[in-house]
């Protein structure tokens, strides 16, 4: 067991001695869940052929050996080891041969393979790459980009035209890779080796279920273009290698070790969000009996918001990553230990206008009663539910007093004794814009949903010990940082003119009384849009 140590390996490597490493991990989260993905697809083609029944049945043959058997990983490598080569000039990997781009642009610069370099109208924060100053990636990092590229690619704009032999194909506008903006979801254990598989869902493996790398050359250019037709996935493992973008790396010749400056890139397969309940890694709200989205993170909330969200998925009316399901029933029939599932591992991309807002991969304990205890999903939604309520209550009151202190609307908050009267929310659109922009400056809620982080594992483990009643100490945690978020937003207004006439110089022990339930049970304000 590979311990406190850091090192490179290669694809192979990383399969058979899967069991002595903790481990894989890239200062990319996208790369690191990509490299996840890769491995699992590979794993699943070492038995190509197999039905589900029978990937059960070679699961706990691998469980109980501990390690991937060496005949079969060697097997495929022999046979394909020539398509993982980044540089091929027929194969190259994870690339469409012979492509170009029509245009003024045909070469992008390698940095377009990052999210997080900028190139083009990205916005320069903390990276200092420039368009005309090309960067030069390794081609081990190239190779670790591209894989991250095919899943997070960020859409819009227009897509360069394809030239393939010399036929131009228009492409549509560029659009996001299946995982942008998803919440992408697996589990962890002790070594790779475990980690691999728990996510290693029995499915079925047709022959004919291929990864980009094992595409036999077409005869023609319409026939490669045919492949990017579809936007429908067929298979877990089309989900997990799904080519979002074409690519084709232009190396540098004159460099004696191999670097890439630039690229042909272009919009690839279109992904339809109804395929994502194929991909093992994602949760999938259903709107209707026809109709799913996969869950997407939300602006300003907190990782235990998504954790929670993620665990208290219903299974009867949602999509939960398979790997759920898979280890319950396991865990159920007595074939695998509680404890064998370590971490839940959650991570993604947000980006809105084609602009990248943050990257993420958040990993939290998992408690063993998740997977035994059914009663766990309804107490996770229950804490959701307290919370959201309480956001809403705290959101709507911010308003009010955002509103009385611009003096758009007099006093917002008018008080008699020990009691508040709510009046009318602001009366204009401009009215509520302004004090809308009051508040989201102030970032009072987005306080409010950190400062609850540190009471979940506080909640879950009081739960673990057999506490009767695991929602009372949440119920009055999440009052308290009510309470105190909107003392915090009264305490910067001052103590100005201004400042008095928006609250009424409120007492505490008044002002504590806004959390109180909307007048005529009005939550009107959707806890997503907070």
């Amino acid at each position: 067991m590979q311990s406190h140590h850091i090192t490179k390996i290669s694809l192979q490597e990383a399969l058979l001695e899967a069991h002595t490493y903790r481990g894989i991990h890239d200062d990319s989260p996208l790369v690191t869940i990509s490299l996840h993905r890769l491995l699992l697809a590979v794993i699943y083609r070492c038995w190509s052929g197999m039905t589900s029944a029978q990937w059960a049945v070679i699961w706990e043959d691998l469980w109980s050996q501990g390690r991937f058997p060496t005949e079969r990983i060697e097997a495929y490598r022999q046979r394909w080891e020539d398509r993982f080569d980044l540089f091929d000039n027929r194969y190259p990997f994870y690339q469409v041969s012979d492509l170009t781009i029509a245009g003024r642009h045909p070469i992008s610069p390698i940095t377009r393979l990052a999210v997080e370099h900028a190139t083009g109208n990205n916005a320069t924060l903390f990276d200092h790459h420039y368009d005309d100053r090309p960067a030069r990636y390794s081609s081990a990092f190239t190779a670790r980009k591209l894989l991250a590229t095919q899943a997070f690619a960020v859409g819009g704009g227009v897509s360069g035209a394809a030239r393939l032999y010399e036929t131009i194909f228009r492409r549509p506008y560029s659009t996001h890779g299946p995982l942008t903006n998803c919440v992408v979801s697996y589990l962890q254990g002790a070594t790779l080796f475990h980690t691999l598989m728990l996510n290693l869902v029995p499915v079925d493996v047709r022959p004919e279920d291929l990864p980009p790398w094992e595409f036999e050359a077409a005869g023609s250019a319409h026939e490669i273009m045919q492949r990017y037709q579809s936007n429908h996935a067929r298979s877990p493992i089309e989900a997990l290698t799904w080519q979002s973008r074409l690519i084709r790396l232009w190396p540098d010749s004159h460099e004696h070790v191999p670097t890439v400056s630039g690229c042909s890139y272009t919009q690839g397969r279109s992904f339809n969000p109804q395929s994502a309940t194929l991909d093992p890694m994602l949760s999938c709200l259903h709107q209707n009996a026809e109709t799913h989205v996969p869950l997407r993170y939300q602006v300003n909330r907190d990782a235990w918001y998504t954790y929670l969200r993620v665990l208290s998925l219903d299974p009867s009316r949602h999509h939960c990553p398979a790997s759920f399901d898979h280890v319950s029933r396991l865990i159920a029939d007595g074939r695998l230990a509680a404890t064998a599932v370590h971490y839940l591992n959650m991570g993604g991309v947000t980006c809105e206008n084609a602009k990248v807002h943050a990257w993420r991969l958040d990993t939290l304990p998992v408690p063993p009663l998740l997977f035994t205890d059914h009663a766990c999903d309804s107490l996770f939604a229950d804490m959701l539910d307290c919370a959201e309520r309480m956001a809403t209550r705290l959101r709507y009151r911010l308003d009010k007093l955002a509103t009385g202190y611009l003096g758009q609307c007099g006093d917002a908050l008018r008080v008699s004794g020990d009691s508040v009267d709510a009046t009318d929310a602001p009366s204009t659109p401009a009215d509520r814009a302004c004090a809308q922009s009051v508040v989201q400056h102030a970032a009072v809620v987005e306080r409010y949903w950190r400062n609850l982080a540190p009471h979940v594992s506080r909640v879950l483990a009081g739960c673990r010990q057999g506490a009767s009643d695991p929602m009372k100490p949440w119920s009055e945690t999440v009052t308290v940082e009510a309470y105190r978020a909107y003392d915090e937003a009264y305490e910067t207004l001052g103590r100005t003119a201004r400042a008095i006439r928006a609250t009424g110089n409120m007492p505490m022990h008044t002002r504590c009384k806004i959390m109180e339930d909307l007048p005529n049970d009005r939550h009107t304000t959707p806890a997503a849009d907070l």
